[in-house]
């Protein structure tokens, strides 16, 4: 049976890439011998309850999560790692720990596989970006994406070879328990992320702003915690949005909380493949996104399940909304279109791609 490791940042956390992580090692484990190799140190009591019991738990023990400050320790520990068990494929998730791939096909034997779970549409990142990528495709045995238009990007800009490139999108768990109707009488609006410059929730603010002169009985959730937590809030007052608008805090798993909700609205500056559009589709959710350069394309057919903005749009962000609002008979039309081709984001149809991938 094939050892395989996966090597990630945080194993105390359970952000998006933890999630994919404990999910997909769940499934490979009538396959392989699966391990999860951290850089941080980490509480195995916490990890037990994310990752699956019978994969193996191993930690660098680094202090610090700034592996490029560090990048010999690493690279040394991580390589005394797969040496000493023998590792027959590491999967690197996330393009910064793939920094390390050619280092490991030079030091071990391991076949070595980078998933890019983000994007290389970031601004202010993408020259930085372009620089690492190179030398982390030129290490990697196959560099995984999670969309078309992110392999497009990698083979015309980073020259990528095509033949090293595979898309393989994250999967919607059907197993966790969902809606199973839509309530088209509904008038709330959710949207969930981190409160980062990222996420551009002060643009969903102020779009928000027009459409409460239009209709003031609508309101909006915004589900997470972060950094700019202040500054919404103190946009929420300074827009009279206070009792509309509503910061909910983090919610550890918002698979099961999506119900009650009229649609989803995404307004992020960029993005990989993010869960939370797959999980509103699972819903039952129309969507409204901003049509970025990676992401909501892949998951939404403009008209069809809901609508796409011109990225950075307040104005037609606001009249998107407020479409969705003064239609509600396309609203359930878009709902039931959600569910059209769900079977793309399958567990199956993914964990199939992976065994093949794995030659498991």
């Amino acid at each position: 049976m094939k050892k395989v490791a996966f090597f990630i940042n945080y194993i105390d956390i359970y952000g998006g890439i933890e999630r994919v992580t404990a999910a997909l090692s769940s499934e490979l484990l009538d396959y392989a011998e699966i391990y999860i190799v951290s850089c941080l140190k980490s509480s195995a009591d916490i990890v037990l309850d994310w990752y699956p019991k019978k994969a193996k738990v191993i930690s660098l023990n680094m202090d610090s999560l700034s592996v490029h400050k560090h990048f010999f320790e690493v690279r040394n520990n991580l390589c005394e790692v797969i040496n000493k068990y023998e590792f027959d494929i590491v999967i690197m998730q996330f393009w910064d720990t793939g920094f390390y791939a050619k280092d490991i096909k030079r030091k071990t034997n391991a076949e070595v596989i980078v998933c890019d779970h983000g994007t290389i549409f970031c601004p202010g990142l993408l020259f930085q970006k372009k620089i690492k990528l190179k030398r982390i495709a030129s290490g990697c045995d196959k560099l995984i994406v999670l969309t078309e238009r992110c392999k497009n990007a990698y083979i015309d800009q980073i020259h990528v070879p095509e033949n090293k490139l595979l898309v393989i999108p994250n999967w919607i768990d059907n197993e966790v328990n969902h809606g199973t109707g839509y309530d088209i009488e509904s008038k709330r609006i959710i949207t969930v992320g981190r409160l980062c410059y990222q996420k551009g929730f002060e643009v969903l603010i102020d779009a928000f702003k027009q459409v409460h002169k239009r209709f003031p009985d609508w309101t909006l959730d915004i589900i997470g915690d972060g950094e700019e937590e202040e500054k919404l809030k103190y946009l929420i007052k300074d827009y009279g949005l206070e009792g509309h608008v509503f910061l909910k805090g983090k919610i550890p798993d918002m698979r099961e909380n999506y119900n009650g909700y009229s649609f989803y609205v995404m307004s992020s500056r960029y993005e990989g493949l993010p869960m939370v559009l797959l999980e509103a589709k699972q819903n039952y959710l129309p969507i409204v996104s901003f049509d970025i350069d990676a992401g909501p394309s892949d998951v939404i057919t403009d008209g069809v399940n809901g609508l796409l903005v011109r990225p950075g749009d307040t104005n037609g962000l606001a009249d998107a909304m407020c479409k969705m609002i003064e239609n509600p008979e396309m609203r359930l039309s878009m709902s039931e279109n959600t569910q059209m081709d769900i079977d793309r984001f399958s567990k199956e149809t993914i964990t199939r791609q992976w065994l093949e991938v794995l030659g498991l």
